[in-house]
């Protein structure tokens, strides 16, 4: 489902953002990643910046989570209106529940 949706979302030229923490959190750089290597073609990888860390980390206070990643993407979400894509919507819930935007990020399951 994820490579079809990103071959869909490819072809009507829409931005696919990964964040670097999410990034960091699945690659190992291994010969066996070669399907996530395809999978990053054509993706925006976005820097964990002061400013998206700080505001990630007040996220994590708020929703009384501890999950960086998770309040990472939910930061970069908003900040670029977009939707996450998401195999756990049940956490990132919460994150976007706690978060002061009048922007709320859709959670997408996949």
């Amino acid at each position: 489902m994820v490579i079809h949706l990103h071959r869909q979302a490819l072809d009507e030229r829409r931005r696919i953002i990964v964040p670097v923490p999410v990034l960091a959190q699945v690659w190992r750089g291994s010969a066996r990643q070669a399907s996530l290597a395809r999978l990053l073609f054509g993706c925006e990888i976005a820097d964990m910046t002061e400013h998206v860390g700080r505001e990630a980390g007040i996220l994590c206070g708020r929703a009384g989570k501890p999950d960086v990643v998770d309040a990472a993407v939910v930061v970069t979400a908003i900040h670029a209106s977009a939707a996450i894509l998401t195999s756990d919507p049940h956490d990132l819930a919460a994150l976007v529940v706690a978060a002061d935007s009048s922007l709320r990020p859709a959670l997408i399951a996949v």
